[in-house]
């Protein structure tokens, strides 16, 4: 656009209309794809923590079905809920300790 003196358009440069056009629609072109790039991620990393949330809601449930269980056998015997050793495993004595027949002192006999 040409303007005169006072400021008004007086004419219209309309080679110069389609290379503006173009860097308009070039400008918004680069937003939308930003736009359509930031939603994308924006959808995966929705879908990441839904399936978090899914594992973490079926681990809540298998915890809350085992307190469940252990209430009810607590409840059944009194008992159950005291700690227990585990097995009991025989003394390991070392080799100098252990006597055997030949270690015996027949001295003491007579």
């Amino acid at each position: 656009m040409v303007r005169d003196a006072d400021g008004k358009i007086n004419t219209v440069r309309y080679e110069a209309v389609n290379a503006m056009l173009l860097n308009e629609f070039l400008k918004e072109h680069h937003t939308v794809q930003e736009l359509k790039s930031a939603a994308s991620k924006q959808e995966a990393t929705i879908s990441a923590l839904k399936s978090t949330v899914a594992k973490q809601e079926a681990t809540a449930a298998q915890q809350q079905t085992e307190i469940k269980t252990l209430g009810r056998r607590s409840a059944r015997d009194p008992f159950s809920s005291r700690w227990h050793p585990g097995p009991t495993l025989a003394p390991v004595w070392p080799q100098s300790r252990m006597m055997t027949p030949g270690s015996l002192n027949h001295s003491s006999r007579a």
